[in-house]
């Protein structure tokens, strides 16, 4: 009789026990912590701005396998990394605040390596963050100059500037300071800066930030930057304060800025509440639980000073208003309808100096976008804007204008497609002063990919421009402008090429008949031997244009060239520059020429300092010529230049 094998029924005890040997056999494998050691240590702090990330593998890796990551995001390569084990020792400071480590890999004998770890950082005992950077660029030129005859006038600039930012923060409370330093000094230079001489602190801001626990409160002062709606305010940067209040789903903005558009410290800060100096403005911003309805509205008061508006204006009127706007973007069909309605509402005085009163006026803007899929969008709007409307935020915006814009996007594998039309009119409530004008637009764009490296678009641009009810003295204008322009790309390890092709004619059916024509060929290379030499050049750019009415002929011919070569790696390079452009005319009204060319020898003397300087000596010089037989004009100038430069990074 056949033996009966006994059947074996494990214990509780015994299945623990082979569940703890497979987890501690396994710990080394997926790097729990109690197979592994790392540093900084599973969830503590770190006190200090650079932590050494290290792990024990325990055991043998395949280092080519190993990927380290810190917050996500790949790391440099190890500064220490043996089959045992890595070590890597941060280049720049880390933020303040939690953080993980992530690294993968294998062993020699295949087994998946994963080890992942959290811990947080402190820059000091007091605060979570502190951080000082600078990244400034010191450089002293001294040159030579001929005038026409010929005596050399020596010259020189002094010129220092760069980014610095502080920023400090504990807990919930942050603070930062932050902007770009500028010095200039000159003294009979060959080309003048446009810059005030002196020191200034430009693009400064000051700000202060409290988050709580539903809320997080920003206070900021200096060249503050305002964005709202496109009929309020679509960018207004100038000396100002703001206060901004955040919830989880509405935002609530309090500001003022000056008057006139000034930045920089050395004018001073220039904040107040005043209506008569400044500009005073107030917003919120609000969506739904869901995400698919904002709302945004916006009010604004007070002056705007022309004369100083970027220097554009000569006038010396000061403008007052106000407006007032509300923006609602609506998401339907699971965000494949996207609304927008905008609309604002102004009271606007140019000049408050003469007799007239405040004019008001409106406008609006309805666009719907649809993506039915992915591969096809279809976007359509309409816009007003009254006659009289003007934003004190915006000033110089377009008003007096009507538009409706229908357009498409179609991708497809090798495809992208783009069709636009529209059609536009002005003077919209018949002003006999100035005649009715309207354009219709019609914009179709092809781009498409032959290979990875090969590109090649097409671009059709037809519009039609049109007046009527032209007053005395205005000539009817009446023109069809057709243009087709080619772009082909085509790139290689080593070099890379692209060319322009353009062809433009404008029909003018007037009695003008103003007819003209527009061609222009261009070829660009680009060429990458080694990391040591580079060279561009444009050979060449020829333009040609026509008046066909006085059979007149103008002809562009322009080329280029810049070559960047390393003759000694991280020592010495040397840079060489150059151009050429002719231009005539076949009725001899335009005959000219030009020449320059420049070079640059530098030496780079940082293996001689800190790690955080890198001085550079440079002799250069720089040579120009034209030739312009019209005028019966010869100029040329040239130079030779120093220039001492001191590069430093500081980053504590």
């Amino acid at each position: 009789m056949p033996t009966r094998e006994k059947y074996y029924r494990p214990s509780l005890i015994s299945l623990l026990l082979v569940i703890l040997a497979t987890i501690f056999c396994s710990a080394s494998a997926y790097g729990l912590e109690n197979g592994v050691s790392v540093q900084p240590p599973e969830n503590s702090v770190f006190t200090g701005r650079k932590p050494v990330i290290e792990a024990d593998f325990g055991g043998d890796v395949d280092i080519n396998s190993i990927i380290i990551l810190l917050d996500g995001m790949d790391i440099p390569p190890a500064s220490e990394l043996t089959p045992e084990g890595v070590s890597y020792s941060s280049l720049v400071p880390v933020s303040g605040g939690e953080h993980s480590v992530e690294i993968q890999g294998a062993y020699q004998d295949g087994t998946p390596l994963f080890i992942t770890w959290s811990f947080s950082v402190r820059h000091s005992e007091r605060f979570d963050e502190l951080g000082f950077s600078a990244d400034l660029t010191a450089a002293y030129t001294n040159n030579f100059r001929t005038r026409e005859d010929s005596s050399p006038i020596p010259g020189y600039i002094v010129e220092a500037g760069g980014p610095v930012n502080f920023h400090v923060r504990k807990g919930g409370k942050e603070f930062s300071l932050g902007g770009s330093a500028y010095y200039l000094q000159e003294d009979e230079t060959l080309q003048p800066s446009t810059a005030d001489e002196g020191a200034d602190f430009r693009n400064f801001l000051i700000t202060g930030r409290w988050a709580g626990d539903k809320s997080v409160t920003s206070l900021s002062t200096g060249d503050i930057g305002i964005t709202e709606s496109n009929f309020t305010a679509p960018y207004l940067y100038r000396r100002g304060i703001s206060f901004n209040k955040d919830f989880s789903r509405t935002s609530l903005a309090l500001y003022s800025v000056n008057s006139t558009p000034v930045t920089g410290v050395r004018n001073g800060l220039k904040i107040g509440f005043d209506p008569d100096n400044n500009i005073i403005g107030t917003s919120i911003r609000t969506a739904s639980k869901d995400d698919r309805t904002r709302l945004h509205a916006t009010y604004l008061t007070g002056r705007e000073n022309a004369a100083g508006s970027y220097g554009v204006s000569t006038l010396d009127a000061v403008s007052e208003g106000d407006v007032l706007g509300l923006v609602v973007d609506r998401s339907l069909l699971t965000d494949k309808l996207n609304i927008r309605l905008e609309g604002a509402a102004s009271s606007f005085d140019p000049d408050i100096s003469d007799q007239d009163v405040e004019a008001r006026d409106w406008a609006f803007f309805t666009g719907v976008a649809w993506l039915p899929t992915q591969r096809l969008k279809l976007e359509a709007s309409v816009e007003h804007v009254g006659a009289d409307f003007r934003s004190i935020g915006s000033p110089g915006a377009t008003s007096d204008i009507e538009k409706v814009n229908l357009a498409g996007e179609f991708l497809f594998t090798k495809h992208m497609f783009n069709l636009t039309t529209g059609y536009s009119r002005s003077n919209l409530e018949n002003d006999t002063a100035i005649p009715v004008s309207s354009q219709w637009l019609l914009e179709a764009t092809d781009r498409y990919t032959v290979r990875d490296n090969l590109s090649l678009e097409f671009h059709l641009h037809t519009d039609l421009v049109d007046t009527s009810n032209e007053p005395a003295g205005f000539d009817p204008y009446n023109t069809r402008t057709n243009t087709l322009s080619t772009l082909l790309s085509y790139s290689l390890p080593k070099w890379s090429m692209a060319t322009f092709l353009l062809l433009s004619g404008t029909d003018d059916t007037t009695s003008s008949d103003l007819d003209t024509t527009h061609d222009e060929f261009r070829l660009d290379l680009s060429i990458v031997p080694s990391g040591r030499f580079s060279a561009s050049l444009t050979l060449p750019q020829i333009i040609r244009e026509k008046d066909v009415k006085n059979d007149i002929d103008y002809n562009t011919y322009n080329a280029a060239v810049l070559l960047n070569a390393s003759l000694v790696t991280d020592i010495l390079s040397l840079d060489l520059a150059g151009s050429y452009s002719r231009s005539d005319a076949t009725d001899d009204s335009v005959d000219q020429r030009s020449s320059n060319a420049s070079t640059r020898l530098a030496y780079s003397l940082a293996r001689h300092f800190p790690e955080y300087a890198s001085p550079n000596i440079a002799l250069g010089g720089e040579y120009s010529r034209t030739e312009d037989t019209t005028w019966a004009s010869d100029l040329t100038q040239y130079r030779i230049f120093i220039t001492l430069e001191l590069h430093s990074n500081l980053n504590y």
